[in-house]
C-alpha cells in the first residue's frame, strides 16, 4: 500500500513530522491525520510529498 511505503521511507530516513509540515505547508493534525490514513493525499500533496522525500513520482503510479 502507498501510505505503507511512504511511513518507510519517512522512518528509515529519520525523518520528523514537524519537517514533513513545513514542506507541505500543513499543519501538524493534518499532517498526522494524512500520514495515519485518517485523509486522503491529494495529487498535489503526493507530489510536494515525494519531491521532499527525493522519491520518483513513478513510486505512486505503482499504487493506482
Amino acid at each position: 500500500m502507498l501510505l505503507e511505503e511512504i511511513k518507510k521511507i519517512i522512518s528509515e530516513r529519520n525523518i520528523k513530522q514537524k519537517d514533513i509540515c513545513k514542506a507541505l505547508n500543513l499543519s501538524q493534525s493534518y499532517t498526522s491525520e494524512l500520514l495515519n490514513g485518517k485523509k486522503e493525499f491529494s495529487l498535489e500533496l503526493l507530489e510536494k510529498l515525494c519531491n521532499f522525500l527525493n522519491v520518483d513520482i513513478k513510486l505512486v503510479d505503482k499504487y493506482r
